[in-house]
């Protein structure tokens, strides 16, 4: 009798366990899916910020000299969107986690092909 309620605990433990560590992986691919979904959710903002910020660019070859172009750049933004705000870098390093350099000492920086940081020139 003892031995068949110790195997039934086991038994009950085990399935405990593999409810946990299922559970576990779920909660793991929820958080993941959440930070794609965020991600996506910035680069959508940015895009709609971009439609309505367009009349306000500086729309010459100089873009990267103005300020307020400086300010029209939104983490998550694309390559294509950054050079329609701030015009060609003067030099490029990396692909898909670049660094543009420009003229005036701007900094760009891309993170799997997005926008994650810059510094406006002084």
């Amino acid at each position: 009798m003892a031995s068949r309620l110790a195997f039934a605990v086991i038994l009950l433990l085990l399935a405990t366990f593999s409810s946990y560590a299922h559970d576990s992986d779920r909660i793991e691919q929820l958080e993941r899916e959440l930070q794609e979904t965020k991600q996506r959710l910035s680069i959508l903002e940015s895009m709609l910020k971009d439609k309505k910020d367009d009349k306000e660019l500086v729309k010459t070859d100089q873009g990267r000299k103005s300020v307020a172009n400086w300010r029209n750049l939104a983490t998550g933004m694309g390559p294509r969107r950054v050079q329609k705000i701030l015009g060609y870098p003067q030099k490029v390093d990396g692909a898909r986690n670049a660094t543009w350099y420009y003229k005036d000492g701007g900094i760009v920086k891309f993170n799997d092909g997005y926008l994650s940081s810059w510094s406006v020139p002084e």
